[in-house]
């Protein structure tokens, strides 16, 4: 259920915020996230916007003192960011100065895990994957001299409007017009799940461009899901379908 706003939190966030960047600890990380998904905040007129990353972003910010405004916090904007595959910043007036960013990933994870990142010790050991992540059980794959499984993620694991912004990142960014993907689940790696996408390394002039382009990927997912890459000659890549 969406929050509604909380004007006693906002002295707190702008107080958090104030803390040089450099200073801000594990601790700090954790105060703040105890109070910016309901602290109130303003939505000024001109509110979307490209970040120098190339992603979109809604701008919130924390009010002036005696500032009239309408309030907003990131759990009465998040739906709406999700929908339109936005990102969120929280800044002060300016937003190319942003005090903090939301990736879409984080967005999300908030949404359907109740946490903008899953602390290490929470996170899915690779001996308890099972069909939460991995909506059918598929094949075991050989690579690499080594045994690792490979599925389909779940809607759990990958809800439909997330698929539907990654796709619209498919066809906007790199001029494709299907995307296919699998969830390799490998209980050596750490994280033991990644998400594998049919994006190839011969698709770019080089390594540089090819992991620029993974790095992207990665705003669309949270902090503790996997990301891996693959040459499309491998047998892995027999285990793409539609997503």
């Amino acid at each position: 259920m969406t929050q509604e706003a909380d004007v006693s939190k906002t002295e707190e966030i702008d107080r958090l915020l104030s803390v040089p960047l450099a200073e801000r600890n594990e601790e700090w990380k954790e105060q703040f996230y105890k109070v910016v998904d309901t602290a109130s905040l303003s939505l000024p007129d001109e509110n979307v916007f490209v970040g120098p990353d190339g992603f979109p972003y809604l701008l919130l910010n924390i009010p002036e003192p005696g500032q009239q405004y309408h309030s907003y916090s990131l759990s009465t904007v998040m739906s709406h960011c999700l929908e339109n595959g936005l990102g969120l910043v929280i800044a002060r007036g300016d937003m190319s100065k942003p005090e903090w960013v939301f990736p879409f990933g984080m967005l999300w994870c908030f949404k359907e895990f109740g946490k903008l990142e899953i602390p290490v010790e929470e996170r899915i050991r690779g001996e308890l994957i099972n069909e939460t992540a991995a909506g059918k059980l598929s094949r075991e794959v050989v690579e690499e001299s080594r045994q690792v499984m490979v599925g389909q993620p779940s809607e759990e694991y990958l809800p439909g409007y997330v698929r539907t912004a990654i796709r619209n990142f498919a066809m906007q960014r790199l001029n494709m017009t299907s995307l296919q993907a699998f969830l390799l689940m490998d209980p050596a790696a750490e994280p033991p799940q990644a998400m594998v996408f049919s994006i190839f390394p011969d698709q770019f002039a080089n390594e540089n461009e090819y992991g620029a382009v993974l790095s992207m990927l990665r705003w669309y997912l949270p902090t503790h899901y996997g990301l891996a890459g693959i040459p499309r000659d491998v047998e892995l890549a027999k285990s793409f379908a539609p997503f």
